[in-house]
């Protein structure tokens, strides 16, 4: 019996045994799929699910707002064409954008000179940024057109000396409840086609203010007889500073153009003045003039005219060095009260922050000269430092002004025959000066205004600084004391009148 046990159990054993090694594989199969796999279908599953559910939510809560921030620049298309062109020019490029919501259009010219292509780039673009409306960038309507706008260029006039031509921005910018404005508007300009630089209508004449004067009161005439425009527009829109620029119609003939809106004739357009350039010849008797216009020699009558009405004869530079600064405005204002012009030596790295001041600066009628970019004593540096402190900052005068300047004033009066050298090879002439205020030492406006009035003579070259608001105080008591005794205020290039030899000091005493 204890056998028969014995051996029973030992064959329940064998077969427990020959059983396991059989069932293993499947069992541990099982445990995979019931406890690892489908747990973690299931959690994607759940998971798939309630992203669905809420990316569904998401993107309907959003289409069913309005959008009031896309800008359209996601989805603009972009086409650009370089056609060649039979009016003068090398090529004409010609770049379109289209999005749903509009059409912009730029045509402008490829001259190829490089400096005048790059101006007309730079005004074509900020023409461009002014002329399209918060609501071509911001839109209020996925589904609505809102803006149009086309910027086109017009060559007027070339020949081996001058080329002139207009820019013109055309849009329409579409608002709520079927609402629309209009943004026309018009540039026009004049350049030199050997240097590459812009010519400013001030550069034709020999004395600024008496022929500015006479070319305003001529054009104010057309525009009334012809256009009818009324007396108060002729006063605020025609002045030298709305003549800054011109066209050349032909070699006989000077011309401009005006916004009928602003001269209150119309809505939209523009219109054209031109005037003989005969009318002025007696003023226009320098080679800037010449080499644009044909101008007739002067005869016995326009030579006594010009002696008696153009040539000053207690003339005096006031002259400001440092700025353009925060109080360049306040003076340009006086200047502009007391029918005065002056001379500003500018440093480079000022512009940029003041560069509305210094176009206005220009547009009004004053003159721009070179001060350097750090304001160095010239004389301590190696010549290629020079060219650099001079060359930038005269590079920076041309790109916002249009015109390069053909003075400097060396600062601290500083200058030796390194320097000349210097400026004789950049086409450049140093301006000092015969009276200093010493503005600088005596921050008080009634020191520095008796001091420019007791040592006033004629043709005296007077030396300030517009950074110092006591300066800027003193100039109205300058200005009114001495057009009490006769004296006019020009710029240097009237004062001094003739050519200026590069790479020579000048100051009067």
């Amino acid at each position: 019996m204890q056998k028969t046990d014995t051996d029973t159990s030992s064959s329940v054993s064998r077969d427990d045994c020959f059983l396991g090694d059989h069932e293993a594989p499947h069992s541990k199969l099982s445990f995979f799929v019931t406890k690892i796999v489908k747990p973690f279908l299931s959690i994607l599953l759940v998971g798939g699910v309630y992203f669905a559910i809420t990316a569904t939510w998401f993107y309907q809560q959003q289409s069913a707002k309005k959008s009031y921030s896309t800008t359209i620049s996601a989805t603009t298309l972009h086409h650009n064409l370089i056609l060649d062109t039979n009016d003068h020019l090398t090529k004409s490029v010609v770049t379109r954008e289209v999005s749903p919501y509009g059409y912009h259009l730029t045509a402008y010219p490829s001259t190829g000179i490089e400096p005048i292509d790059n101006y007309i780039k730079q005004r074509i673009s900020l023409i461009d940024t002014s002329s399209r409306l918060p609501s071509y960038t911001y839109l209020y309507n996925d589904s609505a057109q809102i803006y149009s706008s086309e910027l086109h260029s017009t060559l007027v006039y070339r020949d081996q000396t001058s080329l002139s031509i207009t820019l013109r921005s055309y849009g329409t910018n579409f608002l709520y409840n079927n609402h629309y404005a209009n943004s026309d508007y018009v540039e026009y300009f004049t350049f030199d086609t050997q240097s590459g630089q812009r010519i400013s209508t001030n550069s034709l004449f020999d004395t600024l203010s008496a022929g500015m004067d006479d070319l305003v009161k001529v054009v104010r005439l057309v525009l009334k007889n012809k256009y009818s425009v009324s007396e108060d527009k002729l006063q605020q829109q025609i002045t030298p500073m709305t003549l800054h620029n011109f066209i050349v119609k032909d070699r006989h003939t000077i011309g401009f153009i005006f916004d009928k809106k602003a001269l209150g004739i119309g809505l939209s357009g523009d219109v054209s003045v031109t005037v003989p350039i005969k009318n002025f010849s007696h003023y226009l008797q320098n080679q800037t003039a010449r080499r644009f216009f044909s101008i007739p020699p002067l005869d016995a009558h326009t030579a006594r005219l010009r002696s008696t009405k153009q040539l000053c004869q207690r003339c005096i530079a006031l002259t400001f060095d440092d700025g353009p600064g925060q109080y360049t405005d306040t003076l340009l204002s006086t200047l502009q009260n007391h029918e005065a012009k002056a001379t500003f030596f500018v440093i480079g790295k000022n512009i940029r922050r003041f560069n509305s001041t210094l176009q206005r600066a220009t547009q009004e009628g004053h003159q721009i000269g070179n001060h350097t970019w750090n304001h160095p004593e010239l004389p301590k540096l190696n010549p290629d430092q020079i060219r650099k402190e001079i060359q930038q900052t005269s590079d920076m005068i041309a790109a916002t002004t249009g015109t390069p300047p053909t003075i400097v004033r060396p600062p601290y009066g500083a200058v030796d025959d390194k320097v000349y050298n210097e400026l004789r090879t950049m086409s450049l002439s140093a301006i000092l000066w015969s009276i200093d205020t010493r503005d600088w030492a005596n921050r008080d406006s009634s020191i520095v205004c008796q001091r420019a009035v007791a040592s006033a003579q004629p043709g005296a070259i007077i030396l300030m600084h517009d950074i110092h608001r006591t300066t800027v105080e003193a100039v109205p008591c300058i200005l009114s004391t001495l057009h009490k005794q006769g004296y006019q205020f020009v710029t240097i290039n009237n004062l001094l009148r003739q050519p200026l030899q590069p790479g020579i000091g000048y100051f009067k005493k």
